[in-house]
């Protein structure tokens, strides 16, 4: 049996599907399997991935569409590595990634390795980073940010990834945040800032779509924090509730400022209603966040312009 098991769930990237496989081929580790799990997708992909079938490269499977998080769990359910990488369709691996991160998770106990993408700012292409530097993510750093911003930057342990019950399919393009919350309470999980992904930034990433995003971090915080100690959920509602409106909440405030300015002023004042509605009366009870919402405010002028 392979040690690693790539799974690929596959939606409407047909044009760059083949890509992010030859990039999983070329790895200069070799003991894994690739599994592409096509999640009813209405373009040619199926025809894209018709060669790597035929030559025995992926093993290949089709479902109604459901969204990537149940393809993801369609794949790890057949998969029969005792590690699990998850790749998107449209993004691509350096050639070491699989052979650096194999190696830590051989070396300790950790049930989370991850590398970084190009586009972190603290990463320079030309430079090589060591494989031996990293930071430890507890779990209230999930709640300030994503420090994988792809799932494909990691490498996840097997038992740790079904003790933990698998992606949650109810929640849509956080569903990768959600996880690494609930294994950062089941064992360590490693960021080393080491290129492990190269990203694709594209009209159609799941991360323009600000209003369904922001629901769904939403459905993340509220759902993690209600598991959480009684001791620390005030914090971490905080900290959430700062990162959504830091990731979502300013900008939908500068797109319904961009409508005001257009005279759109129906639209305007549903977007605002939107975009308070996330935050309830918590913007007068944490002076941080007020203060986030004043600056946002203060450069709807600016900001507003991009979204005209």
């Amino acid at each position: 049996m392979p040690k690693v098991s790539v799974i690929i769930p596959a939606y409407h990237h047909a044009e760059f599907i083949g890509a992010a496989i030859d990039s999983v081929l070329a790895q200069t580790y070799r003991d894994f399997e690739i599994i592409v799990v096509n999640d009813g997708s209405p373009d040619d992909t199926e025809e894209v991935l018709q060669p790597y079938i035929e030559g025995g490269q992926i093993r290949y499977f089709w479902q109604e569409n459901q969204g990537a998080a149940a393809a993801r769990n369609h794949g790890a359910k057949i998969a029969e590595g005792e590690l699990l990488a998850f790749l998107d369709d449209d993004d691509q691996w350096l050639p070491d990634k699989l052979e650096w991160q194999v190696k830590v998770m051989d070396a300790s106990d950790t049930v989370v390795v991850g590398g970084s993408n190009d586009g972190e700012r603290h990463i320079r292409l030309n430079e090589s980073s060591r494989v031996d530097i990293y930071q430890l993510l507890p779990t209230y750093i999930f709640f300030t940010s994503n420090p994988f911003g792809s799932p494909g930057q990691t490498l996840i342990r097997r038992k740790a990834f079904d003790a933990v019950g698998g992606f949650d399919q109810g929640i849509w393009g956080a569903d990768d945040l959600d996880i690494w919350i609930r294994l950062s309470r089941l064992g360590e999980v490693r960021k080393y800032f080491r290129l492990s992904l190269f990203y694709r930034s594209h009209d159609f990433n799941a991360s323009h779509n600000y209003n369904r995003m922001a629901l769904n971090l939403k459905k993340v915080i509220s759902k993690n924090c209600d598991i959480e100690g009684f001791k620390n959920i005030k914090k971490l509602d905080r900290l959430g509730h700062r990162y959504l409106f830091n990731s979502f909440g300013k900008k939908m405030i500068w797109r319904a400022g961009a409508r005001l300015f257009s005279g759109e002023f129906q639209e305007a004042i549903s977007i605002f209603k939107v975009a308070f509605k996330d935050y309830e009366n918590r913007f007068f009870k944490d002076p941080m966040l007020f203060g986030m919402l004043v600056l946002a405010v203060i450069k709807i002028p600016m900001r507003a312009r991009r979204y005209l």
